[in-house]
């Protein structure tokens, strides 16, 4: 923890004298940093062993396509097929790739469409956020499949049959290396979004959560309706735990950057597409939080929705009235880093994330 802790106050130090023209070079650097210490991480986050499993099983059999298709080696072909592309060099190079995919990606988003005095905010939640940067470490291939889809929405900002293939083309290979991807198809129709349809997409949004929550045996006797599919068995269990549960204190904590969205794109005169598109993807994970509350593992889908929180709450607060801005800043920066620092203290996570692991324990 106190490893992790130190690389993001070093890099938000950078960050901060990069966003005031003190240190160009600084956002770039700090990236570097994140991406040195993702690709060096070794038995850092629950998953990682059973990855490592995975990558040794695979390559100990023959390369087939027969049974890679037929998923009789693994589940997701694509991942299968990963595995194998880099068993002449081992695991350790796959972990530092799929670091450099994922940093690269949360770079762009940064500099691209966060303005430059917002920059520390965004690095901070990718930083201090529970399921981003210290999850991915963890999630491998669910945290490469959302990364993946940030390059899907970079063909977003400009609608041509070309960028709307290409996405198609990049969600389909997601999809084979984490099957929930394929929940990410519709999102394809935000390349025909205009920013003035922003209230007419948001109000509809705002009101089904609300609903959701207030009347919570609608999610119970939805996910009743679809548990028998087989797509859904592997959750099953995770249902049998509990029902879906109306609004808490920690909830609304936890719902506060939709409502700020929601704000943003019914009353802000200064909406553009590209912006819009951003916080409508933001907007769409916080959707499945009530089926969450009933099967923790709907959770991971939210997942893919994660990652545009880091360039959606800049965007979104930065509208607010100053004396609303500070007093909801402060609370949701409250709220990532009170998730940071239980994920690091929580009997599910703290065995394999309270001590940094690099690979030099084991080359050396």
């Amino acid at each position: 923890m106190i490893v992790m802790f130190l690389v993001g106050i070093v890099c938000l130090v950078l960050v901060h004298y990069a966003s005031k023209d003190h240190f160009p070079y600084g956002l770039e650097w700090s990236f570097f940093i994140l991406f040195f210490f993702a690709a060096i991480h070794y038995n850092f986050g629950n998953d990682y062993q059973s990855y490592m499993g995975i990558f040794d099983e695979l390559n100990n059999r023959q390369f087939d396509w027969y049974y890679i298709l037929r998923k009789k080696y693994f589940s997701d072909v694509g991942w299968a097929v990963i595995c194998y592309l880099f068993r002449p060099v081992g695991f350790f190079p796959l972990i530092a790739t799929i670091a450099l995919v994922e940093n690269v990606a949360y770079y762009l988003l940064v500099k691209k469409f966060v303005p430059k005095e917002w920059w520390v905010l965004a690095v901070f939640i990718y930083l201090f956020s529970d399921n981003l940067y210290i999850l991915n470490m963890s999630i491998l291939r669910q945290g490469l499949a959302a990364s993946l889809f940030v390059f899907v929405f970079f063909l977003m900002k400009k609608f041509n049959v070309v960028n709307l293939l290409l996405g198609i083309l990049i969600i389909f290979l997601i999809s084979t290396i984490h099957g929930t991807a394929v929940i990410l198809y519709p999102c394809l129709l935000l390349f025909f979004v205009k920013k003035e349809w922003a209230p007419y997409l948001t109000i509809p949004l705002v009101l089904l959560l609300v609903v959701l929550f207030v009347f919570p045996d609608y999610v119970n006797n939805f996910l009743l309706s679809i548990e028998n599919l087989e797509e859904m068995a592997e959750y099953k269990k995770y249902y049998e735990r509990g029902e879906a549960r109306s609004l808490s204190v920690g909830v609304i904590w936890r719902l506060l950057p939709f409502f700020v969205s929601g704000y943003y794109c019914i009353f802000s005169k200064d909406v553009n597409e590209t912006d819009l598109k951003i916080v409508l993807l933001s907007m769409l994970g916080f959707v499945l939080i009530p089926f969450s509350l009933a099967i923790p593992m709907i959770d991971r889908l939210c997942y893919f929705f994660a990652p545009f929180m880091v360039a959606s709450i800049p965007i979104t607060y930065k509208t607010l009235p100053s004396k609303y801005m500070h007093p909801l800043l402060f609370l949701q920066m409250a709220y990532f880093l009170y998730g940071y620092w239980q994920m690091f203290h929580s009997p599910t996570w703290m065995e394999s994330y309270y001590h940094f692991h690099s690979i030099f324990e084991v080359i050396f």
